[in-house]
């Protein structure tokens, strides 16, 4: 959420300076994985959790962990595939912005099926997405 709000609301008042515009999303991206990790403090604080960096007493407690994640890792690694492709493919499609609208190794005979920016589109209506599935997720009742 707060880095798309940057992109939406602060990087237009940059212009037309993309390097500027690019800085301030890296920012934003940096400051959204500060606040991710901040925001669980407090609920870790008041149940107790203190950072211990003993790696022999954690070691089966580690195990458990991952071996409980990796199913779902393997679920969640279907979704990022698909959003891989959906780009690759949206990439492949679009007209380049310095050439015509038709495809020069169909001898100009066919046209481009999607516009400038569609792979931007499917990138910010995926994270979108995201942040709305994690938003209604949080919200719902345990």
């Amino acid at each position: 959420m707060c880095w798309l709000a940057a992109v939406w609301f602060v990087a237009p008042y940059f212009g037309p300076d993309k390097l500027a515009q690019a800085y301030l999303i890296a920012a934003a991206i940096l400051v959204s994985g500060v606040l991710q990790f901040a925001i669980q403090l407090p609920m870790l604080a008041r149940l107790g959790f203190r950072f211990d960096f003993n790696w022999s007493a954690s070691r089966h407690a580690c195990g458990q962990v991952v071996r409980a994640m990796l199913p779902i890792t393997l679920g969640m690694a279907v979704t990022q595939l698909n959003t891989l492709m959906d780009s690759l493919i949206a990439w492949g499609l679009s007209a380049p912005p310095d050439a015509t609208r038709t495809v020069a190794w169909l001898g100009h005979a066919v046209e481009y099926p999607m516009q400038i920016g569609a792979v931007s589109a499917i990138y910010y209506g995926e994270r979108f997405y995201h942040c709305r599935s994690v938003c209604w997720a949080w919200r719902s009742p345990r």
